[in-house]
């Protein structure tokens, strides 16, 4: 009895040390899944199952695995993305290449000496982190590799605290998932909060990771549904050399803690205190520590949740609804009809009537006529079904139901001026046509008043009107004009929104519909220097040296994430920045798009309501025969994919290469051998701090070689113009002479030019 008191005070210390603590709740976090193998858990269908049940939101899944399988795990997880779409599943995520490559630890054994990978899905971490919060984090649920997740921060190092990494691999010790790139795992360990399930090493596995959520194949073939392909696929699912998945989801661990964090009963915590000689990380025990280590778990709690989760979409998929919605319509306007919380993916959507109302894969119906018609929408399996009463009202076109929108929405003062400026800038201008045009044969563009074939040599400085001050802008354009460049790449507003040097924003609460505008100039005050007159400053500085300039009015997060840019707001918003910059029409070539692809009908609609109100703005009148535009797609797409030959505002057609050169071959002579209009590879491969030279050289020359009428030129040290702190900083005039790379041979670019 003499030693009880020590032994309840080392009990008390063993409590407080963490074992009993309960791990913060993140059900209502974004969700992002890095895994290997598609074949051998359970843990993507589970989480498909909480996305389509509306209980996480499940952004995207990337594959990321070195060996030799991972062109067949990236196949089989768009297969099974498509079985789950086919199978009704909603609010499916999006898929994104990790990488086959490693990090490569650098001699200095310092982390931020390490080179950064070109990896799709870090890159999309990236951006879903930085619009979360350290109190809402993204959370990174991992089943392998850990090489994607550790590039996001070498990418980004600010999102370390507004993510979260959860995953089967070793916390204290290093283990099979964290010794496949241990590298990247030192750089997790060392950076971000971590709540790690330890496998372990063979003959002695981790305690929790041998209590996974118990998932027997004969209870799969019972309790659900096997003529949902999305079941029967996870009933036949078995890896080809190995008896995975057995009975149990081995990867499934952290997704459990999403919706059940008591599912782990005891937990170590620990804080990173250094690197050892050989690149681990060495841990100290800290019971406030960022490390959460699982030590013990209730495997029921898991088995429970799991099925839980399956059964409901079970019924969820077998329902079927003949509930009738009606919905009056004024024309010209559109609503969504929405089936879950998120989107209304996995269903055929049609419409009886065209003429009256048009219908997207999204189940977003726009008015095109009067009368009266109906929606359906349907399960892929044909298992749920809907369907909607539309009455369409009015007399007024669609373009006209549109204009008056915009000028009962946008502050009639902000008109106003816009008209004062339009007026001010346009006195004595007789000829707003474009400077180019396409040349009769149709590969090329040439001068319109002199006939003088035109090579495009564009540089990508997407974030330029937003990111540099009036002097740095004319030493960027001065070097441009210096290395030869024919143009500019540049966005009308940045990829997110926010304010330029200046202290301006181009809208006000991100809405297109209520632009920041005023009338002056910077010598008379900042107060009366808006946004747009930084942009027109871009431009009249690319002017003043001959450059045209490639103006993108929006970029894929405006209209394909967040919605800023919609139907109801796209041929208004296209009015204005045409009417805008109207008098700059000769020297600009309009870029819809924005590193993305219109993936359905919807998308395409929205674009070709943006060009319309460009020209409109132009030309006060729908025409597109004095403007020269074209689509900017997301790699590696070419337009000829989306739009027809005779598509009116696609003077040009463009490829993006997707930043490989084993992409390209091809994709020029498929473009000219589908439509009979000029092309060229609008985004090539990237150079990176001198790196890669020799393939974004041979990208460069190849484009124009096989056709293209020119060529754009990107660095990752360049285009962003100090919006990331990724690679290098941003310099002028380094960063444009990193690596030498853009040193054309006049001979050469004669060549190409003919």
């Amino acid at each position: 009895m003499k030693f009880l008191p020590s032994t309840t005070l080392f009990l008390l210390l063993f409590i407080y040390n963490g074992y009993t603590q309960t791990l913060p709740r993140y059900k209502d976090s974004p969700v992002i899944v890095d895994n290997d193998d598609h074949r051998d858990v359970y843990l993507e269908e589970y989480l498909m199952a909480l996305g389509s049940l509306g209980e996480t939101d499940l952004r995207g899944i990337i594959t990321t695995y070195s060996p030799d399988e991972y062109p067949l795990f990236v196949k089989g997880r768009e297969e099974v993305l498509e079985i789950a779409r086919e199978s009704g599943l909603r609010n499916l995520p999006k898929l994104f290449k990790g990488t086959d490559q490693k990090l490569e630890k650098p001699a200095s054994n310092r982390m931020e000496d390490t080179r950064p990978l070109e990896i799709n899905g870090s890159q999309f971490i990236v951006e879903n982190a930085l619009k979360c919060t350290p109190e809402q984090p993204l959370v990174v649920l991992t089943g392998g590799q850990l090489t994607s997740v550790a590039n996001a921060y070498l990418l980004d190092p600010s999102i370390a605290e507004k993510v979260v990494v959860m995953g089967v691999f070793g916390g204290e010790k290093i283990d099979y998932n964290a010794g496949l790139d241990a590298w990247a795992w030192a750089i997790i360990m060392a950076n971000f909060r971590v709540v790690a399930i330890p496998i372990g090493p063979p003959g002695n596995r981790g305690t929790v990771y041998m209590k996974p959520p118990v998932v027997p194949k004969a209870r799969i073939r019972e309790e659900l549904d096997q003529s949902v392909a999305f079941f029967r696929w996870m009933y036949e699912k078995r890896h080809p050399s190995n008896e995975l998945p057995n009975e149990g989801d081995f990867d499934g661990h952290p997704a459990i803690l999403l919706t059940q964090p008591d599912y782990v009963t005891e937990w170590k915590r620990f804080s990173f205190e250094k690197l050892d000689g050989a690149g681990r990380p060495v841990l100290r025990h800290d019971e406030t520590g960022n490390i959460w280590q699982a030590e013990e778990a209730e495997q029921e709690v898991a088995t429970r949740e799991f099925w839980r989760v399956m059964h409901a979409l079970n019924k969820q998929l077998s329902e079927v609804s003949e509930i009738q919605e009606t919905f009056r319509l004024e024309l010209g306007n559109c609503v969504t009809a929405n089936l879950s919380t998120h989107q209304n993916s996995g269903y055929r959507w049609s419409t009886g009537n065209q003429d009256v109302a048009m219908v997207d894969e999204n189940g977003e119906i726009c008015a095109t006529g009067e009368g009266e018609t109906f929606v359906a929408v349907v399960s892929k399996s044909g298992s749920f079904q809907r369907q909607y009463q539309v009455r369409v009202i009015g007399e007024s076109s669609s373009l006209e139901a549109t204009q008056s929108v915009f000028h009962e929405t946008i502050d009639t003062d902000v008109l106003a001026i816009l008209e004062a400026i339009s007026g001010e800038k346009n006195q004595g201008e007789n000829n707003i046509d474009s400077r180019l045009m396409v040349t009769e044969n149709r590969r090329h563009l040439v001068l319109r008043d002199s006939g003088e074939p035109f090579l495009f040599l564009g540089q990508t400085l997407w974030s330029m009107a937003r990111r540099l001050d009036r002097e740095e802008i004319i030493q960027v354009l001065d070097i441009c004009k210096e290395q030869g460049f024919t143009a500019i790449q540049v966005l009308a507003h940045g990829h997110y929104m926010g304010a330029n040097p200046y202290g301006k924003e181009p809208f006000e609460n991100e809405k297109f519909l209520r632009p920041h505008i005023s009338v002056g100039d910077i010598s008379t005050g900042n107060n009366v220097y808006d946004w747009w007159d930084h942009l027109e400053f871009v431009v009249e500085e690319s002017v003043n040296r001959g450059l045209f300039v490639c103006l993108l009015p929006t970029w894929r997060e405006q209209w394909h994430q967040k919605n800023n840019l919609n139907p109801g707001n796209a041929l208004a918003y296209g009015m204005f920045i045409g009417q805008r910059f109207r008098h700059h029409n000769p020297w600009i070539i309009w870029v819809m798009g924005g590193d993305h692809h219109p993936e359905n009908e919807g998308f395409l609609r929205l674009h070709r309501d943006l060009a319309k109100g460009v020209s409109i703005g132009v030309n006060g009148k729908e025409r597109y025969d004095n403007l020269m535009m074209t689509y900017h797609t997301h790699g590696p797409t070419s337009t000829v994919d989306y739009f027809p030959e005779d598509e009116p505002f696609m003077h040009f057609n463009t490829i993006q290469s997707g930043h490989s050169l084993k992409n390209l071959e091809g994709m020029i002579e498929d473009g000219y051998a589908r439509q009979l209009k000029p092309i060229m590879d609008f985004e090539p491969h990237y150079t990176q701090d001198g790196e890669n030279t020799d393939e974004v050289r041979a990208t460069i020359y190849w484009g124009v070689f096989a056709g293209g009428f020119g060529t754009s030129y990107g660095s990752w040290n360049v285009w962003h113009c100090g919006a990331r702190n990724d690679l290098a900083e941003f310099r002028i005039p380094e960063s444009f002479h990193e690596g030498g790379l853009w040193e054309p041979d006049p001979v050469s670019w004669e060549i190409a030019s003919k």
